[in-house]
This record gives C-alpha cells, structure tokens and sequence, in this order.
C-alpha cells in the first residue's frame, strides 16, 4: 500500500483521530531531512522530534544555575548536551544543568542519538549572560575631629572587583584626594564612594555621612586647697593641664562658702563647695571643663587673755556693792559672748553695765575665777576661756575735807585763797581750789582709809613722798601758789596705799583732781 524507499528515510506518523482506532506509524524514505511527527485529525503540522521551549535565555551571570531540556517527540534515544564557550557557562551532559561562569555568550546544544526506526536529532538555544550589579556591603565613616590627620578610606565590601574612587559632598569640612580624607573645619559631609564596572560588575556607588566635630579637650584633675578655714587668707587656683590652649574660667556652686574673682578664691563661709574650671571651645577644640570639691572648715575664735591693766577695778567693797571689772566683750577678743562662773564661793552674781564692762557682786574678798564662752555659729565653733580673778579688800578712800590754813602773821579777814568745792565718789574725787598768784597757801587734806597699810600723797605716779601708816585717819598739808606750775588746771594729786602682805589688799594708787582758780592775794595785811 505505501511505497518504501530502502537508501534513506524520514518517519512519519499516521494518526486518526477517532476514538477506539490505534496508531499506525509507517517509516518513508525522506533522506536527511529531521524526523517529525505529522498530524493527521484534529489539527495538521509537525512537532520537532528534539526541541527546546525557549531559543534564546538572557540573565545575570551570578544568577545561579539553571536548566532548559529539550522535549523528546517518539524517539527514545538518548540526549546529551554542550556548551559552545565553556569559559561563559558549563552545561551537565546529562542534565542539562547550566552552570553560568561569567559575562557572554554561548550555545547550549542538545544531541539525540538514534533509536530504532528515529535518526539522531538535535537542538540548541541562545544563551546571553549579562554583567551583574555589584553588591555593596553597608558602609559608615567613623567621626572624626579637627585634630585629626588625613584619614585613609577603606572603601565598602563589595562583590565586585572594581576600582573605589571617592567623593564629598562638601570640600570645605572635607577634600578627598586619592583615598585621603582631610579635615578642614567642624561640620557634615556626605562621602560618596563609587566603583567602577568590570567585565562581570556594573558600577555601583554608596554614601556615608561623616561628622567632623571640635577634639574634646583632655583635661587633668582640678587641684582645690584642702586645709581651707573660714576667715582665711584668699587663694589662688591653679589652672589644670589641658591639651586645648584655651584660658580656663572658674566658679563656684555656693558663693555663700566660696566666691571666685579670676584665679582668685575668697572664702566667705563654712561648707562645701563644687568648684568648676571651664574651657571654652578655641581653634580645633571644643569646650571642656572639670569640676572639684572642696570643704572650708569652721574657724576656731582666738580669745584674749585679760592683764591686769583690764581688771583694775577688781576691788571688793561688801555684798551689797559690786565690783566693776574693766573688761568688756571687745576685751576679750570677740563679742557676743557671755560670762558663767567657774569656781569661787565668792560670786554671788554676774552681769554687764551700760557700757558692757563686766559687773561681779562677791560675798566677801578672795579668788574666783570666771569662764567667757562664744558660742558657734556656721561659720565658727565654739570657744571659751577661763579668767582668774581676786577681789581684792580694797576700799575706795575717803577724803572728808580741805581747808586752807591762813599765815598767823596775817591779820584775821585776810584772803589768802579757799576751797570752793569738794565732790567725792567711789571711784573720782574732785576739789575746787582758789589759789593765790604770787604766794603760797596751806592746804589741809583729811583722808579717811580703810586699811592699816602705809598711805602717801604726791605729785607723781608712783608717790614719790614718804609713805606713814594709816588707819582710819589720815592728814596731809600741801603748799600751792607762788609759782606758775601751781596755777595748771586740772592738777592730779596722787594717793597711794600699799597692799598687805596676804595679798587680800593691793597696792593701789588714785588721783585727787584739782580744779584751780589762781587769784591774787595780798602781800601785806590790810
């Protein structure tokens, strides 16, 4: 039924598209034409016996491996596959896995073998791989500060080979030159790196933005006084070693302990204080500062020691007059104080006149003594001092009167001076005296003295005259007038009495004040 040709033949298929019916397939002679497949019902063409889906592939080299196999029409043999540019892609003979090695081009073949009544066949599809894009790994730039030097830039990791050129964004805080970074001044920049494209890489670029900032400076300890004391002398702060060359400031926390004027620290009060030294930016740095503490100790109050000139008055009397101490609060070194005994059974009470001398009411004469106490403030601690004293027996002398003694060669009613007045008090006694100008007059003092011991009139301090007993009364006569030295007024007449030898009476000496009034007298009787 069908002619048959023996040197070469093509297969062709015979298919009805009835259901039920098989598949008859009857070799013809076609010579070296490929085998196909040809469709009878349904609809007519050819399918190739070996085929690939797609003829031409395109994809980044790095996108891994991949496969296209051929489809197979009827035959059976074996497929193998190549690579016409083995150094752009490899393919798996059997597989037909494609394993791309870099950029290019290539063929990508598949060979059929023959298999019975199908002879071999074979197909190929294009295959085009592209440059990658290059992977850049995330970059950052560190800050960086004025004082630094040129900075090398390490470029960013990328998957690609190409070359790093570097850029920025602002020359004037940052130039670039090769992969050198140079600072200029404080501020920001972005930092672009590019790289270049390579046979497998397509460019790619990246930014970072750096910060130049002012160096922080370095600065060293603070060194503040540590023996401060309230009241103390000003002192003067010692700058800290810093590498910035800016002048340093200072202050305090608590002006009410410390206060700074420049270098200078005046302490004002006790307390604590945090005492700062700050740096303000200059040049290529920033402003810095560091602090310290410090402590100012409350001042100790130094008390004076009384002398004998500040208890002059220390004289007893009786229980019911006390005695007055020269001695006041200023005497003592500082005011503010107050007065307790310490020991002494004489003291029957303690307090201040008027003018602030110290007022003691004894019971009787002897030793005591007396504790003046400051007490602290926030500025000061506390301080005392013991004060010995004696009451000593003394009482203040008595003068009862004065007269003037007339010449007995003057006839009676001649003036030949007089006392106008006498005033007497515990502790001043004054006589008002008319004095003749040109001759002397007799003037009879009357003392009355407590005590048994020596007691003596003169002119100067100590009394020069000679000293007589005593006890209870005792009359001097003074001769005035009938020299200039006589007419001076206020003339002091001193009036010593010893001490006794058990030390309850002292050796005291006191002035009789004289007023005079020189006048002229008679030279010869009326």
């Amino acid at each position: 039924m069908f002619p048959i040709r023996l040197l070469s033949f093509g297969l062709t298929a015979l298919v009805r598209g009835r259901p039920g019916l098989f598949l008859l397939l009857i070799g013809l002679c076609a010579g070296p034409a490929p085998a196909q497949v040809l469709v009878v019902g349904g609809s007519a063409g050819s399918v190739p016996q070996l085929a690939f889906r797609q003829a031409e592939i395109s994809r980044t080299w790095n996108a891994g491996s991949f496969s296209q196999l051929a489809t197979v029409a009827g035959s059976k043999g074996a497929v193998s596959y190549s690579s016409s540019n083995p150094t752009v892609a490899t393919v798996h003979a059997v597989t037909g896995v494609v394993t791309p090695l870099r950029q290019g081009q290539s063929t990508i073949t598949a060979l059929q073998a023959p298999q019975g009544y199908f002879p071999s066949a074979q197909a190929s599809y294009a295959l085009r791989l592209t440059a990658a894009a290059a992977v850049l790994q995330p970059w950052s730039l560190p800050p960086v500060s004025l004082v630094s030097g040129p900075l090398p830039l390490t470029p960013p990791g990328s998957s690609s080979p190409g070359a790093f050129s570097f850029s920025s964004s602002d020359p004037a805080v940052a130039s670039i030159s090769g992969q050198q970074l140079t600072v200029h001044r404080s501020g920001e920049a972005v930092i672009t790196a590019t790289q270049a494209a390579t046979d497998d890489y397509s460019a790619a670029s990246t930014t970072a933005r750096l910060v130049v900032s002012l160096q922080a400076p370095t600065i060293g300890a603070l060194s503040v006084p540590t023996d401060l004391v309230h009241g103390g002398a000003p002192r003067t702060l010692v700058a800290p070693v810093s590498d910035s060359p800016a002048p340093f400031t200072y202050s305090s926390s608590n002006p009410q302990v410390v206060q700074i004027s420049g270098n200078q620290l005046q302490v004002v009060g006790a307390g604590t204080a945090v005492i700062t030294a700050t740096q303000p930016a200059q040049g290529a740095y920033a402003g810095g500062s560091v602090v310290a503490s410090l402590t100012v100790a409350r001042s100790a109050p130094v008390l004076n020691t009384p002398t004998g000139a500040a208890l002059l008055e220390s004289r007893w009397q009786s229980a019911d007059i006390p005695m007055i101490f020269g001695l006041t609060s200023a005497a003592m070194g500082l005011a503010g104080g107050s007065w307790s005994v310490v020991d002494g059974d004489p003291v029957q009470s303690l307090n201040t006149s008027f003018d602030g001398n110290l007022v003691v009411r004894t019971r009787n004469p002897g030793a005591f003594t007396l504790r003046y106490t400051v007490p602290e403030t926030a500025n000061t601690l506390g301080a005392s001092r013991d004060v010995s004293f004696f009451a000593y027996a003394n009482q203040p002398f008595q003068l009862l009167d004065v007269t003037a003694i007339r010449p007995d060669s003057l006839p009676d009613g001649t003036v030949i001076g007089s006392v106008s007045g006498v005033s007497v008090s515990p502790f001043s006694t004054t006589v008002s005296l008319q004095v003749c100008a040109d001759r002397s007059t007799t003037y009879r003092f009357r003392f009355a003295v407590p005590n048994n011991e020596a007691f003596g009139v003169g002119w100067t301090d100590p009394v020069g005259a000679t000293l007589m007993p005593s006890g209870g009364e005792v009359v001097v006569d003074l001769a005035l007038g009938g020299n200039p030295g006589d007419l001076a007024t206020p003339r002091s007449l001193r009036v010593r009495q010893l001490g006794s030898a058990d030390g309850l009476y002292r050796d005291v000496t006191r002035s009789v004040t004289l007023q005079v009034v020189p006048i002229q007298c008679p030279s010869a009787p009326v």
